[in-house]
């Protein structure tokens, strides 16, 4: 007989994570999983102590590597609900730039003709459009990533900015990710799209993109990883190449910055909202 009751673990942290730093958390295999700005709510059918402890040791693991400052953990036994029906109530159709709408599958919209719609599947993947790092990327897209030649998502969770580039008139595009359940996802995103055959997507980590010339690159990850592929994002850059970086907080800004105009790049533009930033360069030719 099924239980008729499951578990909710809440973790509030400071400072906020972002989608791509909470997604270590799908480890412990939740049966869902919310970020709402500082809380992180996770849904399990069962919950034993040695799992909080688990989790416990991975928000230290965050706190040791300086990306998180302090976190506290609660946990509560509740009247069981459809939590994928609950999640999904949660969903809902968002707006990014002038013209981006996201729409999850299951949600109905009527679009405006100048409007471009990007169809998602969340699934256990990120890219949503639900937090202000992709919605600041997909709104400095719009300045500077229409008809690209060659575009590489680096991190790329749902795919949903190689996507995002193709719409916009980009002819190729490759999407990475060293998550293997970005695969799936990710493929069946850019099949919704009727991009399938514009977007390439990769399980791989930077180092194995043997391909150059990238005019654009895009990279929505946590400000360590953007630290650590700088160099390897810089060989694939076409000179006068643009990348776009988010998953930034402000104060990342000085540390980010310096790293990449030693490479050769130059800050050209950058666009904020609440404590996120995203930062745009250009490649000297």
């Amino acid at each position: 007989m099924k239980n008729n009751f499951y578990f909710q673990l809440d973790i509030t942290t400071e400072p906020p994570l972002n989608d791509e730093e909470v997604a270590v958390l799908w480890i412990f295999q939740p049966d869902g999983l919310n970020l709402d700005g500082n809380l992180i709510r996770m849904f399990f059918d069962d919950l034993q102590p040695e799992q909080i402890e688990l989790i416990t040791q991975e928000m230290n693991c965050l706190v040791e590597s300086g990306i998180v400052e302090k976190f506290d953990i609660s946990s509560q036994k509740l009247e069981k609900i459809n939590w994928n029906e609950e999640w999904q109530k949660n969903l809902k159709v968002l707006k990014a730039g002038s013209n981006f709408v996201v729409k999850p599958t299951f949600v109905e919209y009527s679009a405006e003709p100048s409007e471009i719609v990007i169809e998602i599947d969340p699934k256990m993947s990120f890219g949503t459009g639900e937090h202000e790092t992709t919605r600041l990327i997909l709104g400095l897209l719009e300045k500077y990533g229409n008809n690209r030649k060659f575009v590489l998502d680096a991190g790329a969770g749902t795919a949903i900015l190689a996507i995002a580039a193709v719409k916009l008139g980009s002819k190729k595009a490759i999407a990475f990710d060293n998550d293997d359940w970005c695969l799936e996802n990710g493929l069946e995103n850019v099949r919704l799209n009727g991009v399938a055959d514009k977007v390439e997507i990769r399980i791989c980590e930077t180092k194995d993109i043997f391909e150059r010339n990238f005019d654009l690159i895009v990279a929505n990850i946590q400000r360590d990883v953007l630290s650590g592929i700088a160099a390897e994002l810089a060989k694939r850059q076409a000179p006068g190449g643009v990348l776009i970086l988010s998953g930034l907080l402000i104060a990342d800004e000085e540390i980010i910055a310096p790293i990449y105009q030693k490479l050769g790049y130059s800050l050209i533009d950058k666009a904020g909202e609440n404590e996120w930033i995203s930062l745009v360069f250009k490649l000297d030719a």
